[in-house]
């Protein structure tokens, strides 16, 4: 398939929530080790051309996918290749309230699995910091929680899996009006060159990841949806660059130990992000797929062909080998208006092949 490589551009979208499932379907295929960053034009339209190249210089480097089209009989296969980010900084934004002593233990004893993950990706120059919900105590109020002399984690941070459990264990005598969105306006906005000075990084992406158990209250606290992600998303000239992911309570209904957060979604779905549910078996896997979020904010994929939609599936096969298969309704959706395909809850990791296998609609349109 790689003999049709054709180099183009797609756009960055995030998608709708709720859990996945994938299947068994494998189909070996060689790995890449190719980076790219875009050359940038200063426009809006989907045009710009990308230049290979692997930095671990203070700029984002960014690898465009590169699309493929080919066909199998009457199956149109189009590929392309999830691009990879080289400096970003992570935000947790962690419920502190009287109920989140056992999310707080989930997310601090799983933790190993999201920092692994950027350590075994060549290349990555990271912040990861905390900061609580809580807007009551003048010591929280989005300022970074100080843990063994440092107040966040990066590459060469000691023993990091204890530091961050000093951060995010941080107990659970917070306000119960939780209010992540005020905390992140605060940490962005208030205390950027304050108390949180040089966390963040003007070159680098910013993944601001909530846990909580409950819906944000922070309209009490003066900061609104508009108002917050009209903020969130200039805080970086580029707003691709920010992203907002949630473990959070689904909706419309909640879960077992978890209200409905409609405000978090309502963020997430403006900004963009990745979300889980807060009562989530797997907590590996919902850290390995924020940790991917993290380096990549990519879930649409658009087609070269409209599809006959029941035919469409996913294979992904990544960097290190491994692959999944998806299936339409289930783990990703179609929007014909687009003609593009995004994913619900996976993210493609960085550098992995993307495979949107179809039956063509010649008599479609969009």
């Amino acid at each position: 398939m790689r003999s049709t490589l054709m180099i183009a551009v797609l756009a960055f979208l995030a998608s709708a929530c709720q859990e996945y499932s994938v299947g068994d379907d494998p189909d070996p295929k060689d790995g890449t080790e190719d980076t790219a960053t875009p050359d940038t034009d200063g426009d809006d339209d989907d045009d710009d051309d990308f230049t290979f190249t692997y930095s671990d210089t203070d700029t984002p480097t960014t690898d465009t996918d590169t699309t493929t089209t080919d066909r199998e009989g009457d199956e149109q296969i189009d590929g392309s290749i999830q691009p990879a980010i080289s400096l970003v900084d992570v935000l947790w934004v962690v419920d502190n309230s009287c109920s989140m002593s056992d999310d707080q233990d989930s997310l601090t004893t799983h933790f190993p699995t999201f920092i692994d993950y950027f350590e075994n990706v060549q290349g990555i120059d990271y912040h990861v910091g905390v900061v609580s919900t809580d807007m009551v105590d003048v010591t929280h109020q989005g300022q970074l929680r100080e843990a063994n002399g440092v107040k966040w984690l990066d590459n060469n941070t000691p023993d990091k899996e204890a530091t961050f459990l000093l951060m995010a264990g941080m107990g659970t005598s917070g306000s119960g009006d939780e209010s992540g969105r005020a905390a992140t306006q605060y940490a962005t906005q208030t205390h950027a060159n304050g108390f949180n000075a040089g966390f963040f990084r003007a070159n680098a992406t910013l993944a601001v990841i909530v846990i909580s158990d409950e819906d944000d209250s922070s309209d009490m606290f003066g900061v609104g949806i508009p108002t917050f992600v009209s903020d969130f998303q200039a805080f970086k000239p580029d707003p691709s660059l920010v992203s907002y992911s949630t473990i959070v309570g689904p909706t419309p209904n909640g879960c077992a130990t978890a209200d409905p957060a409609w405000g978090y979604e309502d963020v997430r779905t403006q900004v963009g992000g990745i979300f889980h549910s807060i009562c989530a078996a797997d907590w590996d896997q919902v850290l390995t797929d924020l940790a991917a979020g993290a380096l990549n904010s990519r879930l649409e994929f658009f087609l070269g062909e409209v599809p006959q939609v029941d035919t469409l599936r996913i294979q992904v096969i990544e960097a290190d080998g491994s692959q999944r298969w998806f299936d339409v309704y289930v783990d990703f959706t179609y929007d014909p208006v687009r003609n593009s395909v995004t994913f619900i809850s996976y993210m493609p990791g960085p550098l992995s092949e993307v495979f949107v296998h179809y039956v063509a609609d010649f008599g479609g349109g969009w």
